[in-house]
């Protein structure tokens, strides 16, 4: 565990998630750190859109 976990590093770790399970999560459980909201605007797709 690292003592600065922030947008990049939330970023790869939900770009090796998606790219490991071969689809995009419906749902995404974090630790509300803005890194993670972040990094998951960035790469999860609009719904409906």
């Amino acid at each position: 565990m690292q003592d600065c976990r922030g947008k990049a590093a939330a970023r790869r770790f939900l770009l090796r998630l998606v790219k490991k399970t071969r689809m995009v999560p419906r749902v995404i459980v974090t630790d509300k750190l803005r890194s993670h909201g972040a990094a998951h605007r960035e790469i999860m797709p609009l719904p409906n859109g």
